[in-house]
């Protein structure tokens, strides 16, 4: 992954999941010990995954592109979208935009430009340069 991704609890294994399920390890360690293992462990899962364990809403920002290649994978949804351009005073301008999911599965959307690309100040049309792009990615389980 080339960006970060914080995710600061375990969201999935718990103490009691652990005495559950492996009785005779639960009284080794500490809770801070086993609570930073778990941590450790979902976080390494999030990166083999490339998404998320739960549904987790997230916000990229990325450069202008028709067909964009999301952060994560297991898409669920897109949120909202919006595109920026430059104007002609290097001013960032922002322009409607909405996206359709191409691949879910991959994490890829197509995006449109619903607004105006004619630069405020008059000095000729602007050129999309950035989408915001706000989607739901994850598990939908979350086990």
């Amino acid at each position: 992954m080339s960006f970060e991704w914080y995710q600061l609890a375990p969201v999935i294994l718990t103490d009691a999941l652990w005495a559950e399920y492996a009785p005779p390890c639960f009284t080794s360690g500490s809770v801070g010990q086993r609570r930073a293992s778990f941590l450790k462990a979902e976080q390494q899962m999030v990166q083999e995954l490339n998404t998320p364990l739960v549904p987790t809403q997230v916000t990229g920002t990325y450069g202008w592109r028709p067909r964009q290649i999301l952060d994560f994978v297991r898409v669920s949804s897109i949120d909202a979208v919006s595109a920026k351009s430059v104007e002609c005073s290097c001013v960032m301008h922002d322009i409607g935009a909405c996206a359709i999911l191409r691949d879910a599965k991959h994490g890829i959307a197509d995006l449109w430009l619903t607004g105006n690309l004619l630069a405020a100040c008059g000095c000729g049309p602007g050129a999309p340069y950035l989408a915001e792009v706000v989607f739901t990615a994850g598990l939908p389980t979350g086990t």
